[in-house]
């Protein structure tokens, strides 16, 4: 009853070990990484528990319920906690990630968490701790927002592309990954000009979607294109490191 969308497992954990990395660690801060990941812990055995994994795996997991609610009540625990401690920007991130949270286990019971807006919604929730983390340890809400977009626009982009190489091995339309990369990519250049540093680190994202759309691998490489987007996704978190730091 583990998560199978590997990918799903570094873009929760990246973006949250970075804001560690760039800002310090924190009490609250720890309590929102571990609240995280119990809530992404859950979503496997909720599908399983409603019946979205086939009948099979129903029979076979009866302890679904006991262990959704179980991490669902660590998470709400430890969320709290960090709620209760948190200052006014870090409150308010702590509340847009737990609405993330709710929308997308919504999602996910009404089964649309594979399309493509359940995805993007999907990179907005699992990102969302580290925004919160950067608030927790006292980062300007300016920087963390930048920085929390700059985590969005590069997992849209890298899902775009992967959406597009699936598609074009389907023999099936390709223009709204198309259009989706456009919009990114225009997003990203606006971000850049006021001169913002942290938005240049996800253009090697952007440029892996680009990739992906115009040079779609064989759909057996797929698993080798995930391991490979996990190492643009970690140059990312270095250059974002390199940006606080520096500053």
């Amino acid at each position: 009853m583990k998560p199978k969308e590997h990918g799903a497992y570094a873009i929760l954990l990246i973006p949250m070990v970075t804001s560690f990395l760039s800002w310090g660690i924190t009490t609250s801060g720890v309590c929102v990484a571990l609240a995280a990941f119990a809530g992404f812990m859950a979503h496997e055995p909720l599908l399983v528990m409603i019946g979205n994994r086939g009948a099979r795996a129903q029979r076979n997991a009866p302890s679904a319920w006991e262990r959704c609610s179980l991490l669902v009540v660590v998470a709400l625990l430890l969320g709290s906690y960090a709620l209760v401690q948190a200052n006014g920007p870090a409150r308010m991130g702590l509340v847009a990630c737990l609405l993330l949270a709710v929308v997308g286990f919504v999602i996910a019971v009404r089964g649309k968490h594979r399309t493509f807006a359940g995805q993007l919604l999907g990179v907005a929730s699992l990102s969302a701790p580290s925004l919160a983390i950067s608030l927790l340890a006292g980062a300007a809400w300016q920087t963390s927002v930048s920085t929390w977009c700059t985590w969005l626009l590069g997992f849209a982009a890298t899902t775009s592309g992967v959406r597009s190489v699936i598609a074009a091995q389907k023999q099936k339309p390709r223009f709204v990954y198309l259009a989706a990369m456009v919009v990114l990519t225009t997003a990203a250049i606006l971000l850049l000009l006021p001169l913002k540093l942290s938005p240049l680190s996800c253009l090697p994202m952007v440029l892996a979607g680009w990739y992906l759309h115009f040079c779609p691998p064989p759909v057996r490489q797929i698993r080798r294109v995930g391991w490979t987007l996990v190492g643009v996704t970690l140059f990312t978190a270095i250059l974002q490191v390199a940006i606080v730091l520096r500053s």
